[in-house]
Parts: C-alpha cells; sequence; structure tokens
C-alpha cells in the first residue's frame, strides 16, 4: 500500500507543479493598430478588471514574459501587419501583478495556441558603465523611494538602485535594446534625467540624446555590446477567433 501512494503522488505532481492561474472570464478583439495604446496602465489590484487596450502581439508578450522585444523571436510576418488586440479580464481581489502576468500567459496559451521554449542568443544590448569622468550621482538620504516626473524625456526619482533604474528604463522603452548593468553599484541615488526622445525632432528641444544624457548627467555610459542573452522563442501562434 505503501509504495502505490508515493507511486500516486509522483504521478500527480508534474501536473500540480505545470498549473498556472487564469483569468476568471476574458475577451479579446481585434482593434486598429492606428489607435495603439503602449502604455498599458498597471491593473489596480483592488479592483480585480484589467484592459489590455490597443495592443500588438508583441506588446501582449511583453507584458506577460517582462521581456524586452529584442529579446523575443519567431513572431509570424502576419502578426507585424497592422494588427493589435484589446484584452478585457478580471480576475479575483487580491491577486498580485506576478500573477496577472501569468494569467496572461495562460491566455496566450488558450486563446492564441501560444508555444514557446527558451534559447540563448548573442544579443546587442547596452551594457551600463561608470564614464571615463566618474559617476556624477551622489548617494541618496531620503528614507524611502518615490518617483517623481516619470514621462518621455523627463524623470526624477528619489532613492533608486541602478538595478532598480533600469528596470524603469525597460519598461518604459527609453532605448531599443536590453540594458544591462556592469557599474557593480549596490548603492542608492536621487535621480534627474532629461532628454529627447527618439520620436521628437532635434529642432523642437535643446535636451540632448539619451545617451548624451546618462554621460553629462549621470557620469555613466551605455556601451553597446554583444552579449548572450536568454530569447524567449515562438514556436507557434495562431490568431483568436473573436469573441
Amino acid at each position: 500500500m505503501r509504495c502505490l501512494h508515493v507511486a500516486v503522488i509522483f504521478a500527480i505532481s508534474p501536473f500540480l507543479a505545470q498549473a498556472q492561474p487564469s483569468f476568471d472570464a476574458a475577451s479579446v478583439k481585434p482593434t486598429p493598430i492606428s489607435s495603439q495604446n503602449p502604455h498599458t496602465p498597471l491593473p489596480k489590484l483592488d479592483s480585480g478588471r484589467i484592459v489590455y487596450s490597443n495592443m500588438t502581439l508583441a506588446a501582449l508578450v511583453i507584458a506577460a514574459y517582462g521581456v524586452n522585444a529584442d529579446r523575443i523571436a519567431g513572431i509570424p510576418n502576419e502578426f507585424h501587419q497592422p494588427l493589435a488586440y484589446t484584452i478585457e479580464a478580471t480576475f479575483p481581489v487580491g491577486t498580485s501583478r506576478d500573477q496577472i502576468a501569468q494569467m496572461l500567459q495562460s491566455l496566450l496559451v488558450e486563446r492564441f495556441k501560444f508555444k514557446t521554449h527558451h534559447e540563448t542568443r548573442p544579443t546587442p544590448v547596452y551594457a551600463l558603465v561608470i564614464a571615463k569622468n566618474g559617476l556624477k550621482l551622489k548617494p541618496s538620504q531620503e528614507s524611502a523611494t518615490s518617483l517623481g516626473n516619470m514621462q518621455p524625456g523627463l524623470f526624477e526619482a528619489k532613492k533608486l538602485s541602478l538595478a532598480q533604474v533600469v528596470n524603469l528604463m525597460h519598461n518604459a522603452g527609453w532605448v531599443d535594446r536590453t540594458i544591462v548593468d556592469q557599474t557593480n553599484l549596490t548603492g542608492e541615488y536621487d535621480l534627474a534625467l532629461e532628454w529627447t526622445p527618439d520620436n521628437v525632432k532635434p529642432e523642437d528641444t535643446s535636451a540632448p540624446s539619451i545617451f548624451t544624457a546618462v554621460q553629462e548627467q549621470w557620469g555613466l555610459k551605455l556601451e553597446p555590446q554583444t552579449l548572450p542573452l536568454d530569447i524567449l522563442v515562438i514556436d507557434h501562434v495562431e490568431k483568436p477567433s473573436e469573441n
């Protein structure tokens, strides 16, 4: 009897390990890409509802898996055409943001027939390093982290580590590559940065490029390199039926 018990536990455990949360209910509708909003607001966790508004497949994958666009491979050509989706979904009150991301992964599998695997590939990145003239950031004396201005071309924050800054830069899409922190700095800093975003004409502003701004204002440098990174490879995806 004891052996039978063990066999049953081993038979069930792989299934339990693969279980992943799903939205309580979700609708998926194609929408014109001309109205795409790449900055989907974070869900209010006490509301039990989220809307991913006018997002391409790539944007949905970024939201679900927390990867940058340059770390996704295999999106079919038909999904590069003017095509976006609006997803409205509900979830239990008290659900964490990580769980919501996992729910979006489940939706991609269920509705888009999503299949993926991971590979390590040489990938162009920007290495964040200390500039030749030295670091210009001063250690923070604040007791708590706070974000001030955070908009295209303007950023202010207090008591942030560079790891947190790099994460914010990724999420806001300041540059077109993954940023790898190679400064070896572990402190927390008060930061302010002003630059010209890529979609603004230089003649319309006096602010420098993001690369010049980071070097002049922070004493850091975004240095182009090629490094082996984990890549999410899409093996199969289908257009979902409208509901």
